[in-house]
């Protein structure tokens, strides 16, 4: 596709965002084709959102400095006005169903088989703290135990090296976490990115995921609450692979059973884990936001943070947690200014009624510090 094709489906992707309620989005693996669409459509001023862009960096045996150096120039020619440029994406592993994701332990249905790292540690280190030297975060791809493991163990490493920063370590996905390194998210400042819509029994976990892992570790699938209770959680959605809408993902995380199932949906899967209505809003606001440095900007309405925000058509406290994924986004604003609205909203009569509305205010992890 040429430029203006790929600039015309980014502003389309947007404005299917800003109809799902969102004013924040997080590319999480750029290209080179990908940098050069967003920064052309935030020039004409077709992103009514906050951006966020890490770059995409396969696994390389060049030396970290040069790939550093790459990384940095390509962050200062396409951080334009409103994108920022600051990450690094790796993809440290595969995914269970192929018996690619990298494993503590065997796989249960092939004995002696623990998948593969795609970055060796020996590689991955000296990037990291190279990377971090350069003030460039890490977002990592981590699905099975030791690919979680892994990034934990390379801050460490990043964080003997180099002085403190307010750096936002990325872990996303986390599909199984060993329970040993629950407590070191937080003592290493990692930030878990979870998809909460995965977090449910569907035909995928319960034919393809749960039988290579067997009943004890498939307890660890997608651990929200038990991470939860350790640091605060982030939540996306890694679209288009799955439904972009936060409101079916609040419902997921809240009740565990796939929003998008309707009647006959199977059980809760791991009801333990679990989340609070609040908690599940905040890991879509204020963790978010933090995960993205944010915290101080948005992700919260107070004075001084941007007007991002949503009217919703149903107080989400006064619903059945099965009807979350039934409320529909009424407008979006960003930084103020409309991003969506539906057809009519803003005439002076429908506003009338919300004037009565209840905001929903979730307290900002800045302000408790």
């Amino acid at each position: 596709p040429s430029l203006d094709e790929r600039v015309t489906a980014l502003a389309e992707a947007v404005a299917l965002m800003s109809r799902a309620g969102i004013t924040g989005l997080h590319e999480a693996s750029a290209d080179l084709p990908a940098l050069e669409a967003y920064a052309e459509a935030a020039r004409r001023g077709l992103l009514p959102a906050r951006v966020r862009i890490s770059m995409r960096q396969p696994p390389t045996d060049e030396p970290a400095d040069v790939v550093t150096a790459r990384l940095v120039a390509l962050s200062r020619s396409y951080g334009v006005a409103g994108l920022e440029v600051k990450s690094v994406k790796l993809f440290l592993d595969g995914v269970i169903e192929s018996h690619t994701a990298a494993m503590l332990a065997p796989y249960a249905d092939r004995p002696g088989e623990r998948g593969m790292l795609l970055w060796e540690p020996r590689r991955l280190v000296p990037l990291a703290i190279a990377l971090d030297r350069a003030g460039l975060d890490l977002h990592v791809h981590v699905i099975g135990d030791r690919a979680v493991r892994t990034p934990l163990d390379v801050l460490a490493a990043v964080r003997r090296h180099n002085p403190w920063r307010a750096r936002r370590p990325l872990l996303a996905h986390l599909q199984l976490v060993d329970p040993a390194d629950l407590p070191r998210f937080a003592a290493l400042e990692a930030v878990p990115v979870f998809q909460p819509l995965w977090a449910c029994e569907d035909s995928y976990i319960r034919e393809l995921t749960v039988p290579k892992l067997g009943p004890e570790r498939s307890r660890w699938i997608y651990p929200l609450a038990s991470v939860g209770r350790t640091v605060p959680l982030a939540f996306g959605s890694d679209w288009s692979v799955s439904s972009v809408v936060p409101l079916e993902g609040i419902e997921t995380a809240v009740t565990r059973v796939d929003a998008r199932a309707g009647p006959g949906a199977p059980p809760p899967f791991i009801p333990e884990e679990r989340l609070s209505l609040p908690a599940a809003i905040a890991a879509y606001t204020t963790g978010s936001a933090r995960a993205l440095g944010w915290e101080r900007v948005t992700g919260a309405l107070s004075p001084g943070r941007s007007a991002d925000l949503v009217i919703l058509s149903h107080d989400p406290f006064a619903v059945a947690a099965d009807a979350l994924s039934d409320i529909e986004v009424l407008a979006t604003f960003y930084a103020g200014r409309v991003s969506y609205a539906r057809p009519g909203l803003l005439a002076a009569a429908d506003l009338r009624p919300l004037s009565q509305a209840r905001a929903i205010v979730v307290p900002n992890p800045a302000d408790s510090r």
